[in-house]
């Protein structure tokens, strides 16, 4: 959802100097490019770009803005396009390339072309200098004959984060490598890139032993990320190692309390939270279902529970706030049978880009809930519709070339805008900035995005560099493009199949799970989340109500569930959370998921938000066991920023290591009606296991080998307690 500022101060480069560049086209040698079947491609997206780049005048930075830039993945006969445009912000980009025997490379437009030169697979750094900065993009290319499984053999090799020490002159960094189960090679035969942010480490500042790697950086250190590349003999790559430098040392909770990384959010559906003041401008329909009317709530509600301390015991440190913008005040049919009145109850059908809908307040109630929250140590963050708008909206009615025939979900009154259109482009860039700043908002989610182009992504980025107040945007909460604004929907609809019983079988949520970490990075800020708005609530999916084929219209009005019947689904719930909340990313709450509330989509699962009088005894539960996942996912860097590895694994079960600098934890998952007994390897040292749920202590006989004994449907985490 939200990404990571990189700072573009890079004094770690690399052992030599680059002293010859190139960034005319014709001046390479295209003879072995002209025999390989990329070419052809090449040209064609060549021209594809060319006619497709729209011609829109960015706004104009300050200074350059450099941020990471990913590692690139490339198969042998492809062409990999790479837009340099975002990832580095600036009035202009001057590139230059120094000659690599493994690519072969073109510039056009601000891009890169890239074919691989040999058939193998093998890391290959691209040296380049842009704006007078040295730096390095690494290219991994793939063998035309490779499935690309690269992560899912049986224990594959790791590298994982072990030991650190800050001392006066520098900050030493401690990695143990962790051989294949199949292999007894060592690190040394694998060849490893160490970087600094995108630039190469100097080999005197880090030893590659045959089980450990030791990096030395000398003190200051500029902020950025730490990067680790390794392919062993069999060209397979190891999964990246990443480590976040902030302040001369490694990150963590004690020393960057305000980074998102240590974050969660809660989304809240401002009509269904809490209500206030008494609100006479509901509509007085008899013919429209209550479940689809606005029921009341408003900003000065949201306030009461913020200041009465709702958020701070569940463990929320930002919340998302509902689309605000107006709605109508009529309701509109339904395009599906029974073609059943709807209402915009949720803010989702916006009329006015800038004005706030009376139901949910006014302009200073808005304000009085953004100073109450940061008061309180919350964030605030503001859900912005983008791709669309309503019929009734004056974007539609006084200039309709900015749209395009298609509507949104296939509702008539929804039509979607064309981001194409430069002017589209700019006005919603223009909106956007406009609630940031008038508001003091601490950032923007994005939704209804699926229309957008790369160019609106590109100039909203540099708006946000050039008008807004940076001191108004968190440190870690820059954008770098679409996907980083979204949630990380891949990895949902994986687990809610597999966690509410729908496709069981952790082999494959697990193998899931490190292929999208190799593809968004293995520190990202995506956002995970256990509830899709329009979705069916995982409860009710677990509880056996409905699955997530989708639900007809009416029976959102006529055939929905009122109560939770199998208390397990409460503990598959749980793990849900837990597994977000053990992964990289921003844990996210959607309205209700704190005590289980169930819903079949669309407007029942937007139901009115029930507090703690209202709550059964397996809801209250629920609600106080994830208050003490959200305290700990905020106190252990492990889970947030840690390594990812698999211990044990099964159809049925499966035990995680996450691992960082002397903290290392173990997340545990049994999703089967029977108790299980499991010896866990444990590749660090230790006297007993902690469980920081419920802080029993397991004393250990074997300081490599853990026996714990999990009871049905249950999840958990324990700390291991070093020798």
């Amino acid at each position: 959802m939200l990404s990571q500022r990189a700072n573009n101060n890079e004094d770690l480069i690399i052992d030599e100097p680059i002293k010859e560049f190139s960034s005319d086209i014709d001046s390479l040698d295209f003879t072995i490019l002209d025999s390989i079947s990329g070419l052809d491609s090449t040209y064609d997206s060549l021209s594809t770009y060319q006619n497709n780049s729209s011609l829109i005048v960015y706004p104009t930075l300050a200074d350059d803005v450099f941020h990471l830039i990913p590692i690139q993945r490339v198969k042998y006969g492809d062409t990999l396009i790479v837009d340099l445009q975002n990832y580095i912000y600036s009035n202009n980009l001057d590139i230059n390339f120094i000659h690599n025997q493994s690519l072969n490379i073109k510039i056009f437009n601000d891009s890169l072309f890239i074919i691989p030169l040999v058939n193998v697979n093998q890391i290959s750094p691209l040296r380049l200098n842009i704006n007078n900065q040295e730096i390095n993009i690494m290219v991994f290319s793939y063998s035309e004959n490779d499935d690309q499984s690269i992560h899912l053999r049986d224990k594959e090799a790791i590298i994982l984060k072990d030991s650190h020490k800050s001392n006066p002159d520098n900050l030493v960094l401690n990695y143990k490598y962790l051989p294949a189960s199949y292999s007894n090679k060592s690190l040394m035969d694998n060849t490893t890139w160490i970087l600094f942010n995108n630039s190469i480490l100097e080999s005197k500042y880090y030893h590659i032993f045959d089980h450990q790697i030791r990096v030395m950086l000398p003190k200051p250190i500029n902020d950025g990320t730490l990067r680790i590349f390794s392919i062993d003999y069999n060209g397979r790559p190891l999964q990246e190692n990443h480590t976040n430098i902030s302040n001369s040392t490694v990150l963590s909770p004690t020393q960057n309390k305000s980074s998102l990384h240590f974050s969660n959010m809660y989304y809240v559906l401002i009509d269904r939270f809490f209500n206030k003041k008494e609100n006479s401008t509901l509509l007085d329909d008899f013919s429209i279902d209550n479940k689809v009317n606005f029921h009341g709530g408003d900003f000065l509600g949201l306030v009461k529970k913020i200041n009465n301390g709702y958020f701070n015991r569940l463990g929320i440190n930002n919340l998302i706030l509902s689309p605000i913008n107006t709605n109508p005040d009529s309701s509109f049919r339904s395009d599906i049978p029974p073609y059943r009145k709807h209402m915009g109850f949720d803010g989702s059908w916006p009329i006015d880009s800038r004005d706030i809908d009376s139901r949910f307040g006014t302009a200073d109630e808005l304000k009085e809930l953004i100073v109450d929250s940061h008061y309180q140590g919350l964030g605030i963050y503001l859900d912005y519709i983008v791709g669309y708008t309503h019929t009734n909206h004056s974007y539609y009615n006084l200039n309709p070339m900015w749209f395009i025939p298609n509507t949104f979900e296939n509702k008539s009154f929804l039509p979607q805008l064309d981001f194409l259109n430069s002017e589209v482009i700019r006005q919603v860039n223009s909106d956007i900035i406009y609630w940031i700043s008038e508001f003091n908002f601490d950032g923007v989610h994005y939704s209804s995005t699926e229309n957008t182009s790369g160019k609106f992504w590109q100039y909203l980025n540099r708006s946000l560099y050039s008008e807004v107040n940076r001191d108004n945007l968190k440190a870690d909460n820059q954008i770098i493009n679409k996907y980083s604004l979204q949630f990380n929907l891949s990895l949902y609809h994986e687990a809610r199949d597999h966690f509410s019983g729908l496709n069981t079988n952790f082999q494959n949520l697990n193998n899931f799970i490190k292929t999208n970490l190799s593809e968004l990075g293995p520190i990202n800020l995506m956002g995970t989340l256990t509830t899709l708005q329009c979705d069916p609530k995982f409860i009710s999916v677990a509880d056996t109500h409905i699955d997530y084929g989708g639900v007809e219209d009416h029976r959102v009005f006529v055939d929905f569930p009122e109560k939770v019947v199998h208390a397990s689904s409460y503990e598959k719930l749980f793990m849900f959370f837990l597994m977000n909340n053990s992964l990289t990313g921003i844990p996210s709450l959607f309205h209700g998921d704190e005590y289980g509330q169930i819903g079949i989509g669309e407007a029942d699962s937007k139901r009115d938000l029930k507090f703690q009088n209202k709550l059964n005894f397996l809801e209250s539960k629920l609600k106080n066991k994830i208050s003490r996942l959200n305290s700990i996912r905020n106190q252990y860097p492990s889970l947030s920023i840690g390594d990812f590895f698999v211990l044990r694994e099964s159809l049925d079960y499966s035990v995680w290591l996450k691992s960082y600098f002397g903290e290392h934890t173990i997340i545990f998952f049994n999703l089967q009606d029977k108790t299980i007994q499991l010896n866990i390897p444990l590749p660090f040292e230790s006297k007993k296991l902690i469980s920081l749920l419920d802080n029993n202590i397991i004393e250990l006989d074997n300081s490599k080998m853990a026996s714990i004994v999990i009871p049905p449907y249950q999840s958990g985490i324990f700390l291991l307690d070093l020798k």
